[in-house]
This record gives C-alpha cells, structure tokens and sequence, in this order.
C-alpha cells in the first residue's frame, strides 16, 4: 500500500479561503459509532485540546484526554522556526503507573530554500536517552512544486529506499503521480506499480482515479462542492462494469468557512452507516508575535469570571500597554489602557453575555500574551 497520496497534494489546491481573518483549532473531539447503544448513538471517545504560545495559529501543544475520565493519554509538542514553519513535532504517551510523560518519538523538518526538504521520524531510546533515526521523506522540487516524494528507512548505518511518487503538475496544480518500489538487489526502482490521475475544474478538485498495475484493482475518489467548500468526498471502486461507492467524507461549516464537523461512513452493510467522527471548535487567532510577555508576569483571575476580571503585574509596568477583549467572531468589544505606574488592573464582564472571549495584552514594544476567558 503506498504511503503517498496525490489526493493529500491535490487537497492543498482544492481549499478556497472563505475570510481574510485567520482562525485556530481550540479544541477537537473524535467519536466512534456505538451500535450496543439504545438507540445506537455516537460515542465520545478522545478530546484534543490545542495550546498557542505566542498566539497566532501555529499550535505549540496539542493535548489528547480521554472521555468520560478526561486523562492524559498522549500530547504533541511542536516547535518553529524564524518563518513560523513547524521544524519539530515530539510525540509523548502518558503513563499512569509513575505518574509522568514517556517521551515515544519526534519527526524533525528540514527545509532548503523555505521548501520542506525531509521529514525524519526518530524513537527515543529511553537508554541512551537519544533519538534514533527510524524513517524520513525525502522531497525534491521543480521550483516550489515537489515533483518527487522519497520514502526511506534506516537501517543502522544508511538510509534505504523502500518507495517513491513522480508528480506531474499542469498549470501549477499536481495531475499525475507514478508509485514505484525499490529494488534492494538490483538497487534500481522497480517499474511503477500504481498511478494516480487528478482532474481539476475551476482550480478545485473534482476526482483522482487510481489504478494498481499489480492487482488490476481500479479505485476513485470524488469532490462535490457549495461555494467552493468541500461538502463531500465519495470513495469509489470499479466492478467491471460500474462505479460501486464504499466509503464517504462529509464535511459540515460554520459561518466562516471553518470546517466544524468532519462524518466518515461506509455502505457495507447497505445504507450508508457513520462509524467516524470529528468535531471542531475554532476562534479567532491572534498575530503572531515574535516576543510575549512572561506567564509569571501576569496573574489574571478568575476565569471562568462572572464580572470582574483582574489583572495583576508583578511589577509596575516599565512600557506602555493595552487589553483588548474580543468576541469568538473577531469584533472588538471593549479596549483599555494599562498605566505604567499600576500593577492592578479590572476588566468589567458584567454587562457581557455568556461564553468564550479572547483577551490580548499587548507592549509597546510588540510583546504580547493572549488567553481565552470564559464568561459565566
């Protein structure tokens, strides 16, 4: 089974940005379908909860709890570099027994000319206490289109081929990938064995239609779309005849073009059944800032607050600084000055309805702190 897909490069084309104000995933639930339930209902199995350290949309944390217990059960830590691309992504699995965090695995980026050149998967090794080269993807580039993805292993001494994918691109979009294996004996790839074909209308994704020289087997996928967003991917395979559908992605909106909620389902067993489910909340990102203020430097409670919220410096401020609430759609509420001869300082939420807020603290020197507040 190939590890690369033209349908995951194809989907970088086919998204259509419905709002020039940018939004981040604060939190996603994943859910399997209960058939013992009566009625048979969607069961909540995982919570994912994302953290943003200096604002922006560039998640530093991505934190997944179990339900109903709500336990640690794995986490991601993910860092930048100057251009904001992620260049580190550590996975940690939560044990109960000590109780701590076992680090597992880490996938390092590496980047040539702001182009993504490998990803490389390493595990730790609880007794070196390093990390040791496990696998990577390799890409190569015709300007900023990569035209080849290279999967590879580590063997202990080198790095071995196992598979790759040749993209065509017309009028910058990626139509045409050829998979091939590695031939260890011969150390030459073997002929392609499987190929994907993507056609395009408008600039969005319509269909990919795979065909695997070695089975005969002969697969597609199909794109429908209300105003540019994608409502439905439907999985198709071929009988001889016709074109029998098995699998299906229905996707949900919110008002700004967020994808909410995300229906996988299969007809298996005649109609079309959900057996996968993931919802999203979003709001707002703040910019992106390169300095923040320190977490010490600022007490903020209570949170949930039901009127007043205070703000409490360690020390007088040394610069000017303001606070800004903001609602979940980006509107500006309320504004304020903080002195720099005060470290106290109130928010009044009384007279604000119930729900999730952002507040942004912001220097005069550009650092900054932001933190969803909770209205009760």
């Amino acid at each position: 089974m190939k590890t690369t897909n033209l349908i995951i490069l194809c989907s970088l084309f086919s998204i259509t940005s419905f709002s020039q104000t940018v939004y981040q995933v604060d939190e996603i639930r994943l859910y399997s379908w209960d058939d013992t339930a009566m009625p048979p209902d969607w069961q909540h199995d995982i919570t994912q909860q994302f953290t943003y350290e200096n604002g922006g949309n560039k998640e530093t944390k991505l934190l997944a709890l179990s339900i109903p217990g709500m336990e640690n059960i794995y986490q991601n830590i993910k860092s930048y570099n100057e251009n904001n691309d992620i260049i580190l992504d550590k996975l940690q699995i939560w044990d109960s027994g000590i109780p701590d965090w076992i680090t597992q695995s880490q996938i390092v980026y590496t980047y040539i000319s702001n182009n993504l050149k490998e990803e490389t998967t390493q595990i730790y090794n609880p007794f070196t206490m390093l990390f040791d080269d496990s696998s990577r993807i390799v890409y190569d580039y015709l300007g900023s289109d990569a035209i080849k993805q290279t999967d590879q292993i580590w063997d202990g001494a080198n790095w071995e081929n196992v598979e790759k994918a040749d993209i065509t691109y017309t009028s910058g979009l990626p139509t045409f990938a050829e998979y091939s294996l590695w031939d260890d004996i011969n150390s030459v790839w073997f002929p392609p064995y499987e190929q994907d074909t993507a056609t395009y209308s408008g600039g969005l994704l319509m269909q990919v239609v795979t065909e695997n020289f070695d089975t005969g087997d002969l697969d597609r996928s199909v794109y429908t779309y209300t105003d540019e967003l994608l409502d439905m991917v439907v999985f198709e395979e071929w009988d001889g005849a016709n074109w029998v559908p098995f699998d299906r992605e229905l996707s949900s909106y919110d008002a700004n073009g967020n994808n909410t909620v995300l229906i996988y389902e299969d007809n298996s067993t005649g109609p079309w059944v959900g057996y996968f489910k993931q919802e999203k909340d979003f709001s707002v990102a703040a910019p992106l800032s390169t300095e923040s203020f320190e977490t010490s430097n600022f007490k903020i409670y209570p949170n949930p607050v039901n009127d007043i919220l205070y703000l409490e410096s360690a020390s007088q401020l040394s610069n000017a600084a303001n606070a800004s609430v903001y609602g979940m759609d980006g509107r500006l509420i309320k504004a304020m000055d903080l002195k720099t001869d005060q470290n106290n300082f109130e928010i009044d939420f009384q007279s604000l309805g119930k729900g999730l807020y952002i507040l942004d603290i912001k220097g005069k020197n550009d650092e900054r702190k932001t933190i969803k507040i909770i209205k009760k």
